[in-house]
């Protein structure tokens, strides 16, 4: 079998030819995170040298991470598009799987890291293969708890834990600052560099796997980060402004605007102040809100608010019905959906509702996943309930 091996998630770009278990050519450069512009002449120079040509290869090879966000991104993407191209298998592992493997046959205590800035380190702990500590994005003082606690003081014989990889630095830092560390476990270097990112070995875990008879498709490849993304970190600190708080006859203009803006068929705003009247003790809204500092998207009601969507339900003893969840297009894809949904559910169960049901149309998506999120499921069908377009209704169940 001929392998095709590809490392990204470093500031190393490494690509190698494994044919059974035997190196035909590799490479490995340090390009400083410049892997998209030199991934592919890399790739036109290592099938010259090795004289294969791309359709002789069967199966493909990558780290999915941990690593550079980025660099991770350009592998896979790299790699599944090559397997769905050929129909070949693709082979994911672990980059810090990928550190250990010339070394995982030693019965020592293996740590490899990767500098992952500012004093953290990609890292996890594995003996003879076992991975003992989780892979994750540690600070130095808190890897050293995780092993002082797993290496316990009055152990008969003091084990020592070998680094790898160009996080050795923050975690010897970290271990010298911690003389209660000494006592637990000793540090030792085995290669404080990215050397041991060897692509060559990367194919080696491949061969090994098909040899076991694993065949896995590009779909099953998926990135670990071991850390949110900036753009899941910015989702994260918008969610914590936004809030959710009862509706009253103020907010009527910005959640007709809503509606209006949202669906085919809107209700009146004759009929949505009487769901907002004080009289009507059944229906319970809510708006999801975002504090504004100025700009676009005030209230003349509140110029220091943003209504950003809408929801509710109607109260029947123990029963409810969800109304509308309704989000402004663009504040879609943001967690806010969720956020209105779950806050919706929590209000109706400590109103003492046991069971949530509510329709949606049956070719939307995007609806039907985000209710799936929160427990919702299939309980029957309502036809041609909806107009502009004339469509079938699901209703779908909750049990709180």
């Amino acid at each position: 079998m001929l392998v095709l091996a590809l490392d990204t998630s470093s500031q190393n770009l490494g690509l190698a030819l494994v044919r059974d278990g035997q190196l035909l050519a590799e490479r490995s450069l340090f390009t400083s995170y410049k892997h998209s512009v030199t991934l592919l002449p890399q790739l036109e120079d290592l099938l010259e040298l090795a004289q294969v040509s791309f359709s002789d290869i069967d199966a493909f090879a990558v780290t999915a991470g941990p690593g550079s966000y980025t660099g991770i991104r350009i592998g896979l993407a790299t790699g599944k598009s090559w397997a769905w191209l050929t129909h070949k298998p693709l082979y994911s592992f672990s980059s810090l799987a990928l550190m250990i493997a010339p070394y995982c046959q030693m019965d020592a205590f293996l740590l490899p890291a990767l500098d992952a800035r500012s004093g953290r380190t990609f890292s996890c702990l594995y003996r003879g293969g076992q991975r003992l500590l989780p892979e994750a994005n540690r600070y130095g003082h808190d890897l050293m708890a995780e092993l002082k606690e797993l290496f316990y003081q009055g152990r008969k014989t003091q084990p020592s834990l070998y680094l790898l990889g160009d996080g050795a630095g923050p975690i010897q830092e970290a271990y010298s600052q911690d003389p209660e560390a000494a006592e637990h476990f000793s540090l030792e270097v085995l290669d404080a560099s990215l050397a041991c990112l060897r692509p060559y070995h990367l194919g080696l875990l491949a061969q090994a796997a098909a040899d076991w008879g694993e065949e896995p498709s590009w779909e099953e490849a998926q990135a670990n980060y071991c850390a949110p993304t900036q753009a899941e970190r910015v989702r994260q600190e918008h969610l914590a402004q936004v809030q959710v708080r009862p509706a009253n006859m103020e907010d009527l203009d910005p959640i007709h605007r809503i509606e209006r803006a949202v669906f085919s068929t809107p209700w009146s705003r004759k009929a949505l102040a009487h769901q907002l009247s004080p009289e009507n003790k059944d229906a319970k809204l809510f708006v999801l809100t975002l504090p504004q500092t100025g700009g676009q998207g005030e209230t003349e009601e509140d110029p220091g608010q943003a209504i950003l969507g809408y929801g509710g339900y109607y109260l029947h003893i123990d029963e409810a019905e969800i109304l509308n969840i309704a989000i402004l297009p663009d504040h879609r894809h943001q967690g806010l959906g969720q956020k209105l949904l779950a806050d919706l559910m929590a209000d109706a169960k400590s109103r003492g509702v046991r069971r949530l049901t509510l329709e949606v149309r049956k070719s939307n998506e995007a609806a039907r996943k985000l209710y799936a999120s929160q427990g919702f499921i299939p309980c029957g069908e309502r036809k041609n309930y909806y107009d502009k377009p004339r469509e079938d209704a699901l209703i779908l169940e909750a049990q709180l």
